[in-house]
């Protein structure tokens, strides 16, 4: 933008707001009216800079500038109730916060100004000029043509602290583990899932029931299939279907046979929860071209995490594994950012209990006296539950 555009655009805003913010500066009594038809109608980012970090060959860490172009990938919504607006999804990390630029400011009704960070005062601001908002907001006051009505809106921006694919682990105490355990009213055998009580039989047969405490009958499993029920550490896990929410998945994963022969096993079966369709457990085999299948894990935990499941346990050489299925039970890879601490990759343990915690944090507690929680950025991030006018 040239100099002499920059100028009338200042010289057009000060005319609209002069004689406003001028009673702004001097006058502390003039009161403030929520009127209706002054509004902020549209807030959208610019193209921002940011510092991203490299490593060279030799491992030296450092920095060179690069943009975020967020006009349309990090969208404003505006909050006319609590007089808000900010963006549900946070900037990427390194966005320079003091360097926020907006490509769209608009006002219905009336003009805005913007207080001084270092005044305190109403400032006239022109949109595409360069703003700090080390601080996480600015408020900006709306005036209105009517001469007398204001508003004003708190803009915040926020920004990821965190890189989205890393992750960070934290040792802790004991009872920093233990006050997250949920009691199960069920043995390990057994499991509710969407109104219906399931009950293993390892080794021979699954059995139904409407409830806990009605009587069970033989559930649909394949004849054939049954040589695969697992025997041996032996968990379960439900979340509803992807392609339809009123079906509830249900998993269970176990062990069988013991030592080199230890092989392990797991089950699906899908519950319609408005009762129109009945199904039977599906066993997913182990076949030859897949080359990411169950392991056979002792100590095993199952988890809904990441949109997928988390699978977590000991393997054969006494070491933790954590394997991730984005496909639900298919295929089982190392997850994207939740990966073990070289304080942990090569520790041979004994025994392993595990939690994933309401914040999608997994903990774990080794050898019964050393706690761990790793926490996957992108994971643990949560999503504003708010729903406003965007």
């Amino acid at each position: 933008m040239s100099k002499f555009i920059r100028i009338v655009n200042y010289i057009v805003v000060l005319l609209l707001t002069g004689s406003l913010l001028v009673s702004c500066f001097k006058d502390e009594e003039v009161e403030e009216y929520n009127y209706n038809d002054l509004i902020l109608t549209n807030v959208a980012f610019g193209t921002i800079p940011r510092v991203m970090h490299t490593t060279s060959k030799s491992g030296a860490d450092s920095t060179f500038m690069s943009t975020v172009s967020a006009t349309n990938v990090y969208p404003f919504t505006i909050d006319h109730v609590n007089n808000m607006a900010y963006n549900l999804d946070s900037l990427p990390v390194g966005t320079k916060a003091d360097k926020i630029i907006f490509s769209t400011f608009a006002v219905k009704d009336g003009s805005f100004g913007i207080k001084s960070l270092k005044t305190g005062q109403d400032t006239a601001y022109v949109v595409a000029d360069t703003l700090d908002f080390s601080q996480g907001y600015r408020d900006f006051q709306l005036f209105g043509l009517d001469g007398t009505s204001r508003r004003t809106y708190r803009v915040e921006v926020r920004i990821h602290q965190q890189k989205e694919d890393s992750v960070t682990w934290t040792k802790y105490g004991i009872d920093d583990f233990t006050q997250r355990l949920t009691p199960s009213a069920c043995p390990a055998t057994e499991y509710d899932a969407a109104g219906l009580h399931f009950q293993l039989v390892p080794g021979e047969k699954i059995l139904v029931a409407a409830n806990a405490g009605a009587d069970a009958t033989e559930d649909a499993v394949e004849e054939t299939d049954k040589q695969h029920l697992p025997t041996d550490h032996v968990v379960w896990a439900d979340m509803a279907a992807r392609a339809d929410d009123r079906i509830q998945e249900v998993y269970l994963y176990g062990t069988r046979g013991e030592g080199e022969a230890m092989a392990g096993k797991f089950w699906r079966r899908n519950i319609d929860t408005e009762g129109d369709m009945q199904f039977a457990w599906e066993y997913f085999p182990t076949v030859i071209n897949n080359p990411n299948p169950v392991p056979a894990l002792r100590d095993a935990n199952l988890f809904v995490f990441d949109k997928g499941l988390l699978l977590v346990g000991i393997g054969s050489d006494n070491k933790i594994v954590i394997k991730h299925s984005a496909d639900r039970g298919r295929t089982w890879k190392a997850h994207s950012s939740l990966v073990l601490p070289t304080d942990l990759k090569d520790l041979t343990v004994t025994s392993l209990n595990s939690i994933v915690d309401a914040d999608n944090n997994l903990w774990l507690l080794i050898d019964g006296n050393e706690v761990w929680r790793g926490r996957a950025h992108k994971v643990s991030w949560k999503e504003d539950p708010r729903q406003f006018v965007k």
